[in-house]
């Protein structure tokens, strides 16, 4: 019985993120409400707060679901750069050209994305970690093909998502548009890049 129970509770939680992916992706994250996902989730109000305590905590599960898929695609691609730096710049730049189209897809405000994006980040950490050890096997590759020569790969690895994060939130944020399709990410890109190439070439052994 015990089994049943959990199969149809995952199977309403599917439903409700599918449908409310649907809904942001048709109506935008603030014109969504949770009467719309609940229509066509089947399910009613009660049903949704059971696993969600408002709207925004089922939108931050449905980037978050996206963003797992997304970035092990991304990691494969990344791997086949030629080199180790090519493989690290290329990753740390699509990774936030997806930032950049998820805001885009589902019709964020900047003052939208400045509310939840401390609870975003709360609940990123478990991705964050594994791109952190994404970011530590390349590293790795780099110091066995004795291209770079450093001790502690896992340290360079955070600090390279931290600093790529950080220009990311500066873009977002420090912009003069409150639509977050106009909001320029290229100045952010070349920065990562170059940011990137020149802790790298400090590693060079």
């Amino acid at each position: 019985m015990e089994e049943t129970k959990i199969s149809k509770s995952e199977l309403k939680l599917k439903a409700i993120l599918k449908a409310a992916k649907d809904c942001f992706a048709r109506y935008g994250y603030e014109k969504t409400t949770l009467d719309d996902i609940g229509k066509i989730a089947r399910l009613n109000k009660a049903s949704l707060y059971y696993y969600f305590k408002n709207k925004e905590d089922i939108f931050i599960q449905v980037v978050l679901s996206e963003a797992k898929d997304f970035i092990e695609k991304l990691q494969n691609s990344a791997l086949q750069a030629e080199s180790i730096e090519e493989k690290i710049v290329t990753y740390l730049i699509a990774r936030m050209r997806y930032y950049r189209d998820v805001l885009n897809l589902h019709q964020l405000s900047v003052t939208i994305v400045q509310e939840i994006q401390p609870k975003f980040d709360e609940v990123y950490q478990s991705v964050k970690n594994e791109e952190i050890a994404y970011l530590e096997s390349i590293l790795k590759q780099g110091i066995k093909q004795k291209v770079f020569e450093l001790h502690n790969s896992l340290q360079i690895a955070e600090v390279l998502i931290t600093i790529a994060d950080a220009l990311k939130h500066e873009a977002t944020f420090r912009s003069n548009t409150f639509d977050m399709a106009s909001v320029d990410y290229s100045k952010a890109e070349k920065k990562i890049e170059m940011i990137t190439k020149l802790i790298l070439k400090g590693l060079n052994s």
